[in-house]
């Protein structure tokens, strides 16, 4: 059986701090409220030193901002500094730009928006880089257990389809993984969408990532033996100093979920 995976999440802005506009590591509840948590290569040097599996680092205002020469410096510094496997995305609507990040030290490129809009993006950049590298963003706002919305837009507040249609469209364009994240839960720590998760493992045959409201290590064990996903994401969850990946993998392994040893 496959391991499953903890995956912490850097979710990056540029702030001005010290009187320099610079790249600080945050977290958000439901896509707003922004709060500050601090230096984004501390933050994945303490994760690798916790054992997470791989590290999710999105630029929140890439889209609008683009990707930057100093993102990209401050993506071959994680790179270089911390040796997990780096899924990076924040503005990526290109193959050209998918290389410029992946040339950098990212091992996946994460595409949100632009996987809905442009329908040969996906296959152009499995084409040269492989199915493995591309994970594809989506966010969803759930109707009850069997119907769930993907969201696009400013604050996640428009509706750009049903998630049945999208992720067809998705796998058939080459996506290797699909990341989910819950808007109305992000970030309240009150527990991870679980028919959202089991609703998305039973359809697609790709491996499927949750995210939105991890609360608790039991959260974790929920969501892997309930819904059945191959990995969990969490920024928020993991960015209170008392909640690291070995409680979560300590968790996992007591519960008897397949995991990587903390020996």
């Amino acid at each position: 059986m496959l391991k499953r995976r903890i995956i912490p999440k850097i979710l990056i802005e540029r702030r001005v701090v010290g009187g320099a506009l610079e790249f600080v590591s945050i977290t958000t509840q439901r896509f707003s409220s922004v709060r500050i948590v601090g230096d984004p290569i501390s933050q994945a040097k303490l994760f690798e030193s916790q054992l997470a599996d791989e590290l999710v680092v999105l630029q929140r205002d890439g889209s609008q901002s683009g990707i930057s020469e100093g993102f990209r410096t401050l993506l071959s510094r994680l790179a270089n500094e911390s040796f997990m496997p780096l899924a990076v995305g924040g503005g990526i609507d290109s193959v050209d730009k998918a290389s410029y990040l992946i040339s950098a030290g990212a091992d996946k490129v994460i595409i949100g928006s632009a996987a809905l809009t442009d329908p040969t993006l996906l296959s152009s950049i499995a084409s040269r880089f492989g199915s493995q590298s591309i994970v594809v963003s989506l966010d969803i706002v759930s109707h009850g257990t069997d119907e769930h919305s993907v969201m696009t837009g400013e604050a996640r507040s428009q509706v750009a389809g049903n998630l049945d249609d999208i992720l067809s469209q998705c796998v058939s364009q080459g996506a290797g993984e699909i990341l989910l994240t819950d808007v109305t839960r992000d970030g309240l720590g009150e527990g991870l969408n679980l028919s959202l998760g089991a609703y998305t493992t039973e359809r697609i045959g790709i491996p499927v990532i949750l995210s939105g409201g991890a609360g608790t290590p039991l959260h974790f064990g929920d969501a892997f033996q309930y819904a059945s996903v191959d990995a969990i994401s969490a920024g928020t969850f993991f960015s209170r100093r008392d909640q690291t990946p070995i409680e979560v993998r300590a968790h996992m392994m007591n519960s008897g979920i397949p995991t990587r040893s903390i020996t």
